[in-house]
């Protein structure tokens, strides 16, 4: 995808992320496919403090990346396998991975939903 306006989809929960590139890239809530890999990865990282993944300790008291490459697991599925870990690390930052895994997870339609519920 380039920097041009990403075409509207009107029956489809997405949300477009601006990257730290000045590049808008959209999310879509997770496919029902990646849910044995959801599974598998999502336990062994914390996708709403970032930071941790970073500072991940093994039980030897050394720092691993099992977190953090993890993590990057997920965002690659979350960008549809647009975009490389590396790719994703260069135009990504702590917050907008937040947001990510937010959309992804579909826990900002619930929120809005919540949110409806409450105002009527």
């Amino acid at each position: 995808m380039d920097s041009k306006e990403i075409d509207k989809d009107p029956f489809t929960a997405y949300e477009d992320i601006l990257c730290r590139d000045g590049v808008k890239r959209r999310i879509y809530p997770a496919k029902l496919k990646h849910k044995d890999k959801i599974r598998e990865l999502s336990p062994k990282f914390n996708d709403m403090l970032i930071a941790e993944n970073i500072l991940d300790i093994n039980s030897d008291g050394e720092y691993t990346d099992e977190a953090w490459d993890a993590m990057l697991d997920v965002l690659v599925m979350a960008f549809d396998d647009k975009y490389t870990k590396e790719q994703i690390m260069d135009f990504l930052d702590v917050a907008q991975a937040t947001k990510v895994f937010e959309v992804f997870y579909g826990i900002s339609n619930l929120k809005k939903k919540r949110m409806t519920l409450t105002m009527v």
